[in-house]
């Protein structure tokens, strides 16, 4: 199943690859930590401008069709300022650059943080919440 999944971040890259987008990320959900099942992989796309978002949703739905992905969903088309397209294991984040600088959704799907980091953030809870 994951070799479906990374043919389609693939196809999806690709695409936006040959656009006009800025700052292209994919984030692997699924090699991180299997903390969740709503989705494997995220592709997180800047658009410059409601109507280049619109346009993008547009072409990535296309697209998923004629490649026979199965589209779940589309959220926020109607604002164009976040559009999600969800493709099951592949979620398509298409954003303006205020709105994704304001959610920074790379920095929060991001469990890779050092285990120092996690440890010391672990005794500052216990330091302020004595047992």
């Amino acid at each position: 199943m994951l070799f479906v999944v990374d043919v389609v971040v693939a196809v999806v890259v690709f695409f936006f690859n040959d656009t006009a987008t800025t700052e292209i990320y994919t984030l692997s959900l699924h090699d991180a930590l299997p903390i969740s099942s709503i989705t494997d992989f995220m592709v997180i796309v800047t658009g410059t401008s409601n109507t280049h978002i619109k346009a993008l949703a547009d072409s990535t739905v296309k697209r998923a069709r004629e490649s026979d992905v199965k589209i779940i969903g589309v959220e926020g088309r109607l604002q164009a300022e976040w559009v999600l397209v969800d493709l099951g294991d592949v979620v398509v984040h298409i954003m303006t650059a205020p709105v994704r600088a304001l959610y920074n959704l790379e920095e929060l799907w991001n469990f890779s943080l050092d285990k120092s980091a996690a440890e010391k953030a672990g005794e500052k809870r216990v330091e302020n919440h004595p047992a």
